[in-house]
């Protein structure tokens, strides 16, 4: 089952698009975000970029369907 990182800005829900140079990038529509083929690999991720950037706002969802 698919595996994205979710985050809110002013309620609205973003998903992690990758980081470049030092930038993280966040798109509101989930079919432009990395899809991770875990939930694991996803949390490892996210426990990267709260190391990394200092960001520890991201939860794991999983693909419904």
């Amino acid at each position: 089952m698919a595996s994205y990182l979710k985050t809110f800005y002013q309620g609205i829900p973003l998903y992690y698009a990758g980081n470049a140079q030092n930038i993280i990038k966040l798109e509101p529509q989930k079919q432009k975000a990395v899809r991770f083929v875990s939930r694991r690999a996803a949390q490892c991720v996210a426990k990267n970029l709260a190391e990394e950037y200092l960001r520890d706002d991201f939860c794991v969802v999983q693909q419904q369907g």
